[in-house]
Parts: structure tokens; sequence; C-alpha cells
């Protein structure tokens, strides 16, 4: 943790990334024709809150 530049208060952040196959969830309608697999990617950022 450390302090947030604007506001000063504690907080922490971090991002993820990952790869799923469609076909692995039943959603695989037209593969390979359109590609099975899907990239998710996700960023958080959280504040300490008094």
């Amino acid at each position: 943790m450390q302090k947030h530049p604007m506001s000063g208060v504690d907080y922490c952040g971090a991002n993820a990334k990952t790869k799923v196959k469609r076909t692995e969830f039943n959603m695989g309608k037209y593969a390979p024709n359109v590609g099975d697999d899907v990239t998710i990617l996700i960023a958080i950022e959280a504040a300490k809150k008094d």
C-alpha cells in the first residue's frame, strides 16, 4: 500500500489478464470461423476508507 498522490489516502491496485475458450462454456457457435480465444482484462484500484 502507498498514499494516493492526489487524495493522500492509502490505496492499492492490480491488473490481471487471462484467456478462456468460448467452446469450454458452450458458446462456440461458428467456431472455428469466429475466434475461440477470448482475452479478459481486469484493472482494479481500491482506497482505504476511514
